[in-house]
């Protein structure tokens, strides 16, 4: 349970970067296919590292929100261990 919990924090941390990037990638294949003259490759590291340094960027305050909720939850939890181990 606490395992799928992390890894359900990890993917909110990461999908506004993953879902940019990927967004990227598709438009940079296209441009491959139709224009074989541009050099894909430098064309496309420029861009994803731009963009996905952007949308980390523009992300931040809602991770804000994510990282509260996260903490309370992780405390909560702490807080309910510690009673449970403290009555046996």
């Amino acid at each position: 349970r606490v395992g799928g919990r992390l890894f359900e924090i990890g993917l909110r941390l990461a999908l506004p970067v993953v879902v940019a990037t990927t967004f990227i990638n598709i438009g940079l294949a296209i441009i491959a296919r139709t224009v074989p003259q541009v050099n894909v490759f430098q064309l496309g590291f420029i861009l994803t590292m731009l963009v996905g340094i952007t949308m980390l960027g523009l992300s931040l305050p809602g991770l804000n929100v994510v990282i509260k909720n996260m903490l309370n939850e992780g405390l909560r939890s702490a807080v309910l261990m510690a009673s449970a181990t403290r009555g046996s």
